[in-house]
């Protein structure tokens, strides 16, 4: 049974007093640090439709906040990156909506995710003049860029006689990041600049030492902030982001020398928010005659802004958003088209996978007046699910939200059948004209998690069997025609001609002109990809 909004207001501020209770009345013997942290908020402004209502959003975030600093005035809000990107904000205003609705929230600092980077260095630092706030990261170098004045590797704050050090690290750039949009940028590997960054901190008498890392979670041997914190010595907390992973309690690894080093990431979008408490202890003075404080411990957990009543704070960023919502809204909400069904992306085939690939291939042709034999779209780049009913502008948006381009390639077959191979790991990407059959087995190991193996074969074009020497005319988008998310064998094409044309502008013809026929859109499963799981037991029962 749902409470009455007023009820859950009481409840909430209550609860919220109570989280920091100690952190208000204790004395600095025993100091309580807490950190709010975003990631991955994606330019998604607006909240999130769930139970018919919107859920999250810069508004009910803001409010939240300011709920929160009643209680505790010096909290810390920080970020682990991909700001930006993906709704229509981000495409009409350049980021400036979201640089000033951070600063409206009182961000103390965030680090570089990969998304920062998709217009370019130059847009990226136009971007970071609306913002109040520094670029914290180590691991790139930007001395030779626009992004010098906005970025420093590292950064001291006290909080309740606390030193609290922040440093910052962001994913390796190669085959993520378009190459001409990181050009003059020097990347280092993210735990050997970590590490370095970390030492310093503690030499200049740091209690406390947070890094903000754009790098992702990963339970293999990837580096990933498991590994950062296995190979570091002085880092406390690790606030993750990259891989929209949502650890709910936060996890803790044993750094090198044996010490506990706290992971926390909190998903993706706008909501929820992460919450981390960290208690102090007294540990002697430091060399400048302040008390010095160690670790006791740290927990973490999800706060949910949309489960209270918010309706008495956040009134400055919905004044500020309100306009540009309003404008947007008028601009995205024209009807497209129809959807006959829901259609969402996974791999290795959905609906709108198929979909996707299959336009290519078919605008692609309509576009050049060639035949295209093969289409070939990321999943990665679908950033939203496509539902039933109208189609409307703001949906293409919110799917398409990157400015790629429809790209033709002259491809050898040899080169296709390789392509194929450096992805079938990840169980492919959303292709069109091909027919692929995926065999996967499952192997138990030694720390009782399964290791999948996943191989590629009978691939065949438009029913035949790859000629190794045949050349091949694949559509697809600039980005992957560059190697990227893995397809390195792409950058071997005879020839390689980009459009100029943006998807989401393709996308949005083809639905129109379908719309125009009384077509409705369908993407659907088919035999394009057939998975047979050779061993789907891989603990069988002993006899």
């Amino acid at each position: 049974m749902r409470r009455p909004l007023s009820q859950n207001f009481t409840i909430a501020l209550l609860f919220i007093v109570g989280l920091f209770c100690f952190t208000s009345c204790s004395t600095t013997e025993s100091p309580e640090i807490v950190f709010i942290h975003t990631n991955d908020t994606h330019s998604q402004i607006d909240g999130i439709y769930m139970d018919e209502r919107p859920v999250g959003g810069v508004v009910e975030r803001s409010a939240f906040l300011e709920l929160m600093r009643q209680a505790d005035p010096q909290l810390i809000y920080v970020d682990a990156g991909d700001m930006v990107q993906g709704s229509p904000y981000f495409n009409i205003w350049n980021g400036m909506i979201e640089m000033k609705a951070m600063n409206l929230q009182g961000l103390t600092c965030t680090t570089f995710g990969n998304h920062e980077f998709d217009n370019g260095i130059d847009f990226l630092a136009n971007m970071l003049e609306y913002a109040c706030f520094p670029i914290i990261n180590c691991n790139y170098d930007v001395r030779r860029t626009a992004l010098e004045k906005y970025t420093r590797p590292l950064m001291i704050i006290e909080r309740k006689g606390v030193r609290i050090g922040i440093t910052g690290v962001t994913v390796d750039p190669n085959n993520l990041i378009f190459n001409r949009n990181w050009e003059g940028i020097t990347y280092t590997d993210p735990s050997i600049a970590v590490n370095a960054e970390a030492k310093k901190l503690r030499s200049e008498g740091c209690d406390l030492v947070v890094v903000l890392s754009h790098v992702g979670y990963y339970t293999n041997d990837s580096i990933g902030d498991r590994y950062i914190a296995r190979n570091s010595k002085d880092i406390d907390l690790i606030i993750g982001g990259h891989t929209h992973t949502n650890i709910e309690n936060g996890e803790v690894v044993m750094n090198a020398e044996g010490r506990p080093v706290m992971i926390t990431q909190t998903g993706a979008k706008a909501s929820p928010m992460g919450y981390v408490k960290v208690k102090m202890k007294p540990n002697g003075k430091r060399s400048d005659g302040g008390p010095a404080f160690a670790v006791d411990q740290i927990s973490c957990k999800k706060l949910h802004p949309d489960l209270y009543d918010l309706r008495a704070f956040g009134k400055a960023m919905s004044d500020f958003i309100a306009p540009y919502r309003d404008s947007l809204e008028t601009k995205m909400s024209s009807v497209l088209g129809r959807a006959a069904h829901d259609m969402p992306r996974f791999r290795p085939q959905s609906p709108l996978g198929n979909f996707t690939s299959d336009v290519l291939r078919e605008m692609g042709e309509e576009y050049t007046g060639k035949k295209i034999d093969v289409g070939i779209m990321n999943v990665g780049g679908l950033r939203n699910d496509l539902y039933a009913g109208d189609i409307r502008l703001g949906d293409i948006y919110r799917i398409f939200p990157f400015e790629n381009t429809l790209t033709i390639l002259d491809l050898k077959g040899e080169y296709l059948e390789e392509t194929i191979h450096q992805i079938e790991k990840k169980r492919l990407e959303a292709i069109s004209g091909m027919q692929i059959t995926l065999r996967v087995k499952h192997e138990p190991s030694t720390d009782n998690e399964i290791h999948e193996t996943v191989t590629a074969t009978d691939i065949k074009v438009n029913g035949e069997p790859i000629d190794p020497e045949r050349i091949y005319r694949i559509a697809t988008i600039d980005y992957l025609a560059e190697g990227n998310d893995g397809l390195l064998a792409l950058t071997k094409a005879q020839r390689n001609r980009n459009t100029g044309i943006l998807l989401r502008n393709l996308m949005v013809d083809y639905i129109q002109k379908k719309h125009k026929e009384g077509i409705a859109i369908n993407g659907a499963l088919d035999d394009r990809v057939i998975v047979i799981d050779e061993n789907p037991d891989p603990y069988p029962t002993q006899k």
